[in-house]
């Protein structure tokens, strides 16, 4: 084999130094020092960034939850500072939601809203990544202030506008429940909601609510009932009449043989609780709580009892709530009351729940004859407003 000598490249190459490569050239700077790349640097920081934030904020938008704003304002206009306490009641996962505003609320469970500068109350919420199809998960929001003493409101109901998606906006109905307590140096209680209506998410609802001049009394469909009269309004019968307490009910609708004058008349449902020796440990509760006129006036309630017996073995246990604290009763006796139906027995075995006016439906067993885990005593106490059923033990809040 013959040896040819050194093989030549196959194609050009560049003479070293003669400028073809950039980073040989003499005074070049460093890749790392070069414009372009702290160009692509930077682009890739902004990327990091925004791809953070998305992170961390869970994707949220507009379309991730419902928004009901409340704007407060005094007999004058003004805007009011108050407080309003927010509840959600899905019909479906009712525990897979989140607060979004107030910021600090944990779901599942209530928020408490602070009115901003302009007297506005805010509440949005929606459903969590475990609803299979968030667009359709339905919500229902009950949101509780407490009034100043002698505070009322212009009405018992408000329009509010509702914005949903691309269709027209509606007007939905804000309807009121006001507890005056016994003593008018404290504070009565409002319940607002939306009878009858769900929130979508995205839904967006905008109310305003004005308080009324003081000593005036809220306009309402039961206005003419003896307990929100006040003494001013008193017919003109006779001279004497007009220094008799507000508490008296006038002779016309009372009838004397069937209770004392301080005493609500035994038609309604208050009467019923009064008129039972095994009930005296609610009455009391009752107005602590100031739920009196609520049980007194005409409506369609469903009350859940428990006797006196009941409410010892709840005072004697471990963990017993405060039956001092009017906020806790009353939390306590609203989730044994629903205020929209009268239930007879039989109804209520007809359901696998009963929904009541705090936390979420009480459970039915009718094998067991329970409600709530609890024991029906004695069914189907009827009056003009309602039903009494007596218990056995005291219900617990649902979550």
């Amino acid at each position: 084999m013959t040896d040819n000598g050194p093989t030549e490249p196959i194609g050009p190459t560049a003479a070293a130094g003669d400028g073809s490569d950039p980073a040989e050239q003499p005074g070049a700077a460093p890749w790392y020092r070069r414009p372009v790349t702290w160009i692509i640097a930077a682009v890739l920081l902004i990327a990091l960034a925004l791809g953070l934030v998305l992170a961390f904020s869970g994707g949220d938008s507009e379309a991730d939850y419902a928004t009901v704003t409340v704007d407060r304002v005094d007999d004058a206009g003004d805007p009011l500072q108050t407080e309003m306490l927010g509840s959600i009641r899905a019909t479906t996962d009712p525990e897979a939601y989140r607060w979004v505003t107030p910021s600090d609320a944990s779901a599942p469970g209530d928020a408490v809203a602070a009115a901003n500068s302009s007297g506005t109350v805010t509440f949005r919420w929606g459903p969590t990544s475990e609803v299979d199809d968030p667009t359709e998960w339905a919500s229902s929001l009950s949101m509780t202030e407490a009034l100043a003493p002698n505070t009322t409101l212009v009405a018992d109901s408000f329009d509010c506008t509702l914005r949903r998606g691309d269709e027209p906006d509606a007007l939905v109905v804000l309807t009121i429940a006001l507890e005056t307590p016994a003593d008018p140096e404290q504070p009565s209680v409002a319940t607002y909601s939306f009878q009858n209506f769900e929130f979508l998410p995205a839904d967006i609802m905008t109310c305003g609510v004005a308080n009324g001049e003081p000593g005036a009394t809220t306009t309402t469909t039961t206005s003419t009932t003896p307990t929100t009269v006040p003494e001013t309004t008193a017919p003109e019968t006779t001279a004497p009449e007009t220094t008799v307490p507000a508490t008296t009910a006038p002779a016309t609708t009372v009838p004397a043989t069937t209770a004392p004058p301080t005493t609500a008349p035994a038609t309604s449902l208050m009467g019923v609780i009064e008129s039972r020796s095994d009930l005296s440990t609610l009455v009391d509760l009752i107005d602590v709580a100031g739920l009196r006129d609520t049980l007194s006036n005409p409506g369609t309630i469903t009350l859940f009892a428990p006797d006196d017996a009941a409410f010892d073995d709840l005072v004697d246990a471990p963990d017993a709530p405060d039956v001092n604290d009017p906020a806790t009763v009353q939390a306590l006796l609203l989730a044994h009351t629903n205020l929209g139906e009268v239930l007879l027995a039989a109804d209520v075995f007809a359901l696998t729940e009963v929904p009541v006016e705090n936390g979420g439906p009480q459970p039915v067993d009718p094998d067991a004859g329970t409600v709530g885990g609890a024991e029906i005593a004695e069914a189907d106490l009827t009056a003009d407003n309602g039903v009494v059923h007596v218990l056995r033990s005291v219900l617990d809040i649902q979550p």
